[in-house]
Order: C-alpha cells, then structure tokens, then sequence
C-alpha cells in the first residue's frame, strides 16, 4: 500500500511539473527554438520505478542507522514477463510481442477490435476513434494494450469511468496479470551492486524450502528470520 501511494504521488508531481513546463514555454514564446539534444542517460529509469528504487535503497539505509546489522540479504526473484503472460511461449516467439508488425499502438487496437467503439460497438474510420485508458495515467495506468479501449470522437468526450460497459471492461482487465511489481523486483536485483558493495541475493523458492524445513508458518516475519 505505502509503494503504490508513493508511486501515486509521484506521478502527479511529474504531471504537475510537466505542465508548469508547458506553461512556461508558451509565456516565452519569443525566445528562439533550441536543438533537441535531450538524451537518456546510460542506466535510465521510468520515473515511477526511479522512485521506488530510491525509496527502497533509502530505507535499507534507514535500518543501518540503528541497527547492528552485520549481513545484508536481499530476496529477489527474476520474472519472466512474457512468459507469465504465455506460459507455453518458444524462444523464437521473444522477439515477437503483442504489437508485432505494427507501427503504432492504435494500429494494434484497430485490427484487435475491428475498428469498432468500445461503447457502442459500431465500427468507425481510423480518423473518428481515439485511444483511450481504462485506468487513467495518474491512477496507476499502464500504457499497455489490454488497458486501451478505442472510442469514437463523439463517446471520447463523453466518456465516464462509471459506465457501466467500461467499468464491467476495466475489472475485467484488472483481472489480468500486472507485471510491474516483477519488473521492479528485476531492477533491484540488477542495481544493488550500485549502492552496496557487500550483500547476498536469495530468492522466494529458497526462503520456502527452508520455511518448510523448520516447519514455521509463512509470514513476513518468519520469511526475513530463515
């Protein structure tokens, strides 16, 4: 819960930042346009993962402070995204995501939902839908397929998340795999070298045979004690 309020919050400071941004832009509209030399740095984050890597190396930090800790041990487990997604999934197939053969995602959602409006159903020309989330941006919503719907200029305005048909299309989705808890747990598992340089790495499978081995019940507690 303190992880996804925290991811919450950030995303709405950088929604904030972004349109101050834009507003500054357009009072100095006089000034000359500078070359787009803006790069992302070697080892770039998104900022919501960014985010919760520093909260997480800050509070391990944290404990260090007050308490005689002699040994850092770290459980982390490496996912394989698409593979929870497809378990039956061959290696030639990795390079042949969703969207495979499509240059944008609107191309995807047009030949997934045959032109058609998620609300009412009918079919439109490509140059009358619009993409449109389920789960809003700044709720904590993906830029993934199975969270876009398309919807017709005329119901893109009037759209509500309380209708009934996008709110049944949105628990439906929810229902699907989320994958950005196994995303982050990758990145931790592959950034401590940068703010550690003493620590072992275990992971979920051995803290549960060991659980087992002396037969003590799962909990948080008993997880970090084996």
């Amino acid at each position: 819960y303190v992880s996804e309020s925290l991811r919450k919050s950030e995303k709405d400071r950088i929604t904030s930042r972004r349109e101050s941004r834009r507003t500054r832009r357009n009072r100095l509209r006089y000034r000359k346009a500078r070359f787009d030399n803006r790069r992302r740095k070697d080892g770039w984050l998104a900022p919501s993962i960014q985010h919760r890597l520093d909260f997480t190396i800050k509070e391990i930090k944290r404990l260090y402070m007050f308490l005689p800790i002699t040994n850092l041990v770290v459980e982390v487990t490496p996912f394989d995204n698409q593979k929870l997604l497809n378990p039956d999934i061959q290696g030639w197939q990795y390079q042949k995501g969703k969207m495979y053969g499509f240059k944008t995602i609107k191309d995807y959602l047009l030949a997934r939902d045959n032109y058609r409006d998620a609300l009412d159903g009918k079919q439109y020309p490509a140059s009358q839908l619009r993409v449109h989330h389920l789960v809003q941006r700044k709720d904590g919503g993906s830029n993934q397929p199975d969270n876009l719907v398309l919807l017709s200029d005329i119901n893109h305005n009037q759209a509500n998340h309380n209708n009934g048909i996008l709110a049944k299309l949105k628990e439906n989705r929810q229902k699907t795999i989320d994958y950005r808890g196994a995303y982050f747990m990758s990145v931790l598992a592959t950034r401590l070298s940068n703010y550690f340089d003493n620590y072992t790495i275990t992971q979920g499978y051995l803290t549960a045979n060991l659980r087992q081995k002396y037969e003590i019940e799962k909990s948080h507690l008993n997880d970090a004690f084996v």
